[in-house]
């Protein structure tokens, strides 16, 4: 049997804010993951069109096509395409079935968030066997590794027994967890110790109204410095996720964030405009109240306005998720959170972290369309590398965020977002 695997391009790989070396460095496992179950007598070809080019001139008998929301009108048109000419086509990924690696789902319940919709009816969090995911683990080639999982701390007796298998392994690897599990009990430092050297946090948002109205439950913004301060102690780099256009947000909120991001020391910020996707109940909710503007899946990306804010003006919200990029990512900025961990290894890890990640894309790109890749493996893994001893955060206290609403998140406890 002749398999065509298809990964059609996102269409926010053409915007200034695509990472093309991250996309790289951490693809997508899923048709790779399927591929590796057909028959050796079986012919596969894997096409991702964001690095190489997609030919639909042959006529395989069937054709897999990973469907992201971006990505879904041209998932589409390629599928019509393929089916006319006789072939079996079979469409998945987040926009159809989830592909995570050690878990699936999440147990939260965030009323932005795809996840409860795709797994409506059924559980919304489970996880491989420990010894399944060990030895998976295994296989796999280099130091490096990235936990795709929506919170791979999200249970903890499946992360215990993670953590402790891979002691010893020399693994430097990346996830994405939540406050909350940060703060609880010591799962965060068994991590660490297994090899945990940068996390993802959903922050999200400051204002504990936003928090309740999105049913974000596990975040509680008095607990944000708190969080940082946990992960910077073990020389983990944080990568806090910040969502704009909240109910509760106006002008000010861009601004406060950046200045609570570098104040706090984050390595790297992945800011978001709050996004609608179709199935959650903030879609219901918005659509509900006659404030979605916009139906066109591509611009459903985290960086599109697509429905109408409460205290902002759609331009308003735009401007100034751009600005909160350009601020946070500018030189001054990366300067001022690296001096704010108190070791000089912390400092130049965060430094060449954060301006490396993004701030030479012409070299990256020059290195991923030459194949060279591979050669800066070392490069990373030197940069991930632990920091012996704790690295303590100084509290910036000439730095308060400004307006009403943000000292009083300040005075619960310097907040979080």
């Amino acid at each position: 049997m002749k398999v065509k695997f298809i990964l059609p391009a996102l269409t926010e790989a053409k915007s200034p804010f695509w990472r093309p070396v991250k996309y790289s460095l951490f693809p997508p496992l899923g048709l790779a993951t399927l591929a590796a179950f057909l028959s050796p007598t079986d012919e596969a070809e894997l096409i991702d069109d964001h690095v190489e080019p997609l030919h639909a001139d042959d006529a395989p008998d069937l054709v897999v096509i990973q469907v992201y929301i971006t990505n879904a009108y041209r998932a589409y048109a390629l599928a019509d395409h393929y089916r006319a000419k006789g072939c079996f086509v079979a469409l998945g990924g987040l926009h159809v079935p989830n592909s995570i690696v050690v878990t699936r789902g999440c147990p939260q319940h965030c009323d932005f968030c795809y996840k409860d919709a795709f797994f409506a009816g059924g559980r919304s969090f489970y996880t491989q066997r420990v010894d399944d995911a060990l030895a998976e683990i295994d296989r796999l080639p280099g130091r490096h590794l990235y936990f795709l999982d929506d919170h791979l701390l999200g249970n903890r007796r499946f992360a215990e027994g993670l953590f402790e298998g891979m002691r010893g392994m020399r693994r430097l690897f990346q996830g994405a967890a939540t406050v909350d599990s940060v703060l609880r009990g010591d799962l965060i430092e068994r991590a660490a110790g297994a090899g945990l050297r940068s996390l993802f946090v959903g922050f999200e948002t400051f204002s504990p109204l936003n928090l309740q109205a999105s049913n974000k439950k596990q975040n509680r913004a008095r607990d944000y410095e708190a969080a940082v301060q946990r992960l910077s102690d073990l020389g983990i780099m944080i990568n806090g996720s910040f969502v704009f256009g909240m109910d509760d947000d106006d002008s000010d909120v861009f601004g406060r964030t950046v200045d609570w991001a570098v104040r706090n020391g984050l390595t790297t910020a992945t800011f978001h405009i709050q996004t609608p996707y179709p199935g959650t109940r903030l879609y219901d909710r918005l659509a509900a109240q006659g404030r979605i503007t916009c139906h066109d899946w591509d611009r459903y990306d985290t960086r599109h306005v697509v429905y109408r804010p409460a205290k902002l003006t759609e331009k308003e919200l735009k401007l100034g998720y751009d600005r909160a990029y350009s601020d946070f990512y500018g030189w001054k900025n990366i300067a001022r959170a690296s001096l704010v961990h108190d070791s000089l290894k912390h400092r130049a890890k965060h430094f060449f972290y954060s301006a490396g990640w993004k701030k030479f894309e012409p070299l990256w790109n020059l290195v991923i369309k030459t194949r060279h890749l591979a050669s800066m493996t070392p490069l990373l893994e030197a940069v991930l590398s632990q920091i012996s001893g704790s690295s303590p955060i100084r509290p910036a206290a000439d730095a308060a965020p400004q307006g009403p609403r943000s000292r009083a998140c300040a005075r619960e406890s310097a907040a979080r977002l």
